[in-house]
């Protein structure tokens, strides 16, 4: 059916009459709430005592869409100051403006993840409760329900399809006239295994945020059968065993996550609990060759690199041109970094996060090594051939790549070497422009190049009187140094966009023209040697 033609079929009197108008019997059973309120999201749906109900459940005054939608999950209801009876009130308002569909309320990704939140919070919510207030709550918990199991296989398209699919599996657990849909949702839950979890272990999407999310919600799904005494699919099990040493690899030494493709800021705590619960002990995965992520980890020190291909389709909401970035941690300090994503409240500068220059890589001539268009895609010009080779020597770890993002452009290939030595106290960088077997799109034989890396706000940044080296210093006290060959070294102003917002930092740019037919820039992060 299409969207068009559902959204009038939905919006129907007999389609509300057939959602039910009577039961409102207590289900049967009800998910624990594993992570208490811990989610990844950039836009603040806390709930306090302060809040008046209306204004909650009304877009707000900024326009923030997103905020307004992600309000409707009830993910507010898990971490909250409220008080119990606040609770109901805001509930209460809820139940008398959206118990029949409604275009974005009922959006069947916002409606999985409210069932489930829903179920989490029955108890607490009825207990004690006047009768009318529980009557209806049950009711329009059952309508919803009913809704969903109909619908959760056939999302809009663009919408993350994994929050209904769950928030049916759950209803097809807690009300028996379900039951029977469990082992379809089920079949549907394997399809999306299959369609967004790599070889390797890593979400299709490249953004350690959703493959965060995504296996978090595997292990919700799979508590929940086990707690309703129901079988669990071996393909949930072998997903979960597959994704969570790519989780590992995705952690700095902070245990937060590493900023790539729209990866948001989740706390150490969060992602404790989630490797806890998975049950697994396995280490870091050290390649990723299908997902396209490469980690170098010796002693204290950690380098993360994208050398991944750009994903299309609808994972590609999430994606960067920051092909061949690298972040770089040092125990629990953050040094090289990419800028992150901004919050949602700011769609302007979230564009402009996704761009090359916001990534710790080179850019030729001021131009994205992956074409960039509207709602966070991409366009036809993107790297398509990615050359990635690892190897160790005695615990020394090198990673060599290329990718062909500015062929179509510019006719070049940029080629990038990373090496780590085994006491982590020494990263050594080649960066080189080559011509390509393409000719170029534009007539520009000698374009210019910059090559950046960010730094975190924490790190203390000076170039020296020389021009060619820039000391660091690092919270800890510790020094690095950061020296390159083959063009000209400067500091500049830049933005970090992680855990506390939007912060003001420095990057270090090496920038110059290419010469045919080979540019290259050396450079070399080293410890500065104990006094």
């Amino acid at each position: 059916m299409a969207h068009g033609l559902r959204a009038w079929t939905f919006r129907s009197r007999l389609y509300d009459l057939s959602l039910g108008r009577g039961d409102g019997a207590a289900p049967s059973w009800a998910p624990d709430d594993l992570w208490q309120g811990q989610v990844i999201n950039d836009i603040g749906v806390a709930l306090d005592g302060n809040i008046e109900p209306r204004s909650y459940w009304s877009i707000p005054a900024d326009g923030s869409r997103r905020e307004y939608l992600e309000r409707h999950r009830f993910s507010g209801f898990s971490n909250t100051t409220a008080e119990l009876a606040q609770l109901r009130q805001m509930a209460a308002v809820w139940l008398a403006n959206f118990d029949r569909w409604h275009t974005d309320v009922w959006r069947l990704d916002i409606l999985g993840d409210r069932l489930n939140h829903w179920l989490i919070h029955d108890h607490a919510l009825t207990d004690g409760a006047d009768d009318d207030f529980v009557r209806l709550w049950r009711r329009v918990l059952r309508r919803q329900a009913r809704h969903l199991v109909r619908w959760a296989h056939k999302p809009r398209p663009g919408d993350d399809p994994m929050p209904a699919v769950q928030g049916a599996i759950m209803a097809a657990l807690a009300f028996p006239e379900y039951s029977n849909r469990l082992k379809t949702y089920l079949a549907v839950l394997t399809t999306e295994i299959e369609r967004h979890i790599n070889a390797d272990g890593g979400h299709a999407g490249r953004s350690p945020a959703r493959h965060l999310d995504f296996l978090a919600r595997l292990i919700t799904i799979r508590t929940a059968l086990s707690g309703a005494y129901a079988s669990v699919p071996q393909d949930i099990q072998g997903a979960i065993d597959r994704m969570t040493p790519m989780l590992r690899a995705y952690r700095h030494g902070d245990h937060g996550l590493a900023l790539f493709n729209g990866s948001r800021h989740a706390t150490p705590e969060y992602i404790d609990r989630v490797l806890e619960l998975s049950g697994s002990r396995s280490r870091a995965a050290a390649s990723a060759p299908h997902t396209g992520f490469y980690r170098l980890g010796a002693q204290r020190t950690a380098l993360i690199v994208d050398a991944g291909t750009p994903v299309d389709g609808t994972s590609s909401a999430y994606g960067h041109a920051g092909t061949l970035s690298f972040e770089m941690s040092i125990g629990k300090q953050r040094l090289i970094v990419n800028c992150g994503t901004g919050s949602l409240r700011e769609p302007m500068l979230c564009d402009a996060l996704r761009a090359t220059a916001a990534h710790s890589t080179l850019t030729i001539g001021n131009t994205h090594s992956s074409n960039l268009v509207a709602n966070g895609r991409f366009g036809q010009r993107k790297p398509r051939n990615i050359q990635t080779h690892r190897r160790e020597l005695e615990r020394n770890i090198l990673v060599e790549s290329s990718h062909d993002g500015y062929l179509d452009v510019f006719g070049l290939i940029h080629w990038r070497s990373l090496y780590l030595s085994a006491d982590g106290n020494d990263v050594r960088g080649e960066d080189a422009i080559e011509s390509g077997a393409k000719p170029p799109s534009r007539e520009l034989s000698n374009p210019p190049y910059t090559l950046r890396f960010h730094l975190h706000p924490d790190v203390d940044a000076s170039l020296t009187t020389a021009g060619n080296t820039v000391l660091l210093r690092l919270a800890s006290g510790q020094g690095w140094r950061f020296h390159a060959e083959g063009g000209k070294l400067s500091l500049e102003e830049s933005v970090y966009c992680a855990e506390s917002g939007r912060q003001k930092t420095e990057q270090i740019v090496v920038s110059g023209i290419h010469q045919a037919p080979r540019t290259m820039v050396k450079w070399r992060i080293s410890r500065e040697a104990r006094a």
